[in-house]
């Protein structure tokens, strides 16, 4: 990513960015759903 940034190479940019944001998103969504599991005191309404 670093030499990406240096050489303004903007489509490697958009690609990183792109996929590490669907990947934290997911990651945040599964442990979303799979935290009640773990603590009981959790619940959804």
């Amino acid at each position: 990513l670093y030499d990406a940034i240096m050489k303004a190479d903007y489509n490697l940019i958009m690609g990183i960015m792109c996929i590490s944001t669907v990947a934290v998103t997911t990651s945040i969504l599964f442990l979303d759903l799979v935290y009640p599991l773990f603590d009981p005191r959790v619940r959804y309404r």
